[in-house]
């Protein structure tokens, strides 16, 4: 423990008494996605005024790229906080419906929600997990495929569901999809393991610590108000939604920080694109104040008379 310590100090201490060079590559900040390039370590960034540390935009793959997978990234977590956000919710809504007004409460509507919440989790899921992520690190690739693959079950089981629900006169027809969802869906979690994976991963990257730390709780914290959930029947008595409830509850307050880290995320790549349109409108308001500038500074210049502009003086004595 003693040698890793003190071999972890050496680095650092041979880290910290490199003279500070210029960054010779398009990175961006951590912060508002401003090209640093140029820019030495420790300044500031001239934009937000976040320090520039030694691996600021080194590792934030999610302002990597050309502009037009920038806004895939965008749309992709868009997607993702919208599913996120969206469901507990709707599990809330639902629970509320079912528990007080269970006469007049459709579980088809529910389910189409859930559908369209599941549609929006899996495309978000196709956008974000492109293959540009192999070129940063190749161990992604195999989880990014898993979990690129595996969220496409959840509508599909969702599917499944709706479609044994009106097979009730077909027992062993019902019977059989219903085991088909299960294992979907089950495959689906173990998929989403991967995805929370990766976006903790591109948020470490991007330094975003307050949504690394959301994510990375959510992640730990989701798997047993999850595993709880899917061991639960259909019918249950009313007696026991006083102990399903607080699971609910707890389920979806994770999920909403899930939800919330990932759209933490998605302003990040929003606000660097907003910077990269606005850079060229950005110039242009420069150089147009500075003409406003040096016309003002010209009307207020005084010229100095010359020899033959010079006003006599009266010489005449009284």
């Amino acid at each position: 423990m003693s040698s890793f310590l003190s071999n972890k100090y050496l680095e650092y201490r041979k880290r910290s008494l490199e003279p500070p060079k210029p960054i010779d590559a398009d990175l961006h900040c951590s912060t508002c996605g401003y090209n640093i390039r140029g820019l030495t370590v420790g300044r500031n960034c001239p934009e937000c005024g976040t320090q520039i540390t030694r691996d600021i935009g080194s590792a934030d793959v999610l302002l990597d790229g050309s502009e037009s997978d920038r806004q895939r990234t965008k749309w992709g977590l868009t997607l993702l906080a919208f599913a996120l956000i969206g469901t507990p919710i709707k599990c809330l809504g639902g629970f509320i419906w079912l528990v007080f007004f269970p006469s007049s409460a459709n579980t088809f509507v529910l389910a189409g929600f859930d559908l369209a919440f599941a549609l929006a989790w899996a495309a978000g899921t196709w956008l974000l997990l492109s293959k540009r992520l192999d070129a940063h690190n190749p161990n992604w690739r195999v989880p990014r495929l898993i979990a690129r693959w595996t969220q496409m079950f959840f509508p599909i089981s969702l599917g499944l569901w709706l479609l044994a629900a009106t097979q009730s006169a077909n027992v062993g027809a019902s019977s059989t999809l219903l085991k088909l969802e299960l294992a979907l869906t089950i495959l689906g979690y173990l998929g989403a393991i991967g995805l929370v994976l990766t976006l903790h991963r591109l948020a470490c990257g991007a330094e975003l610590d307050t949504s690394a730390r959301r994510i990375n709780l959510a992640m730990w914290m989701l798997s047993i108000p999850s595993l709880i959930l899917m061991t639960i029947p259909d019918q249950v008595f009313w007696v026991s939604l006083l102990l399903i409830g607080p699971v609910v509850l707890v389920w979806c307050w994770f999920v909403l920080m899930l939800g919330r880290g990932v759209l933490t995320m998605q302003r990040h790549v929003s606000w660097s694109l907003r910077l990269a349109q606005d850079a060229p409108l950005r110039s242009q308001r420069v150089a147009d104040t500075r003409r406003e500038l040096d016309a003002a500074v010209r009307a207020q210049i005084r010229t100095t008379p010359g020899p033959l502009d010079e006003v006599p003086l009266d010489r005449e004595e009284h």
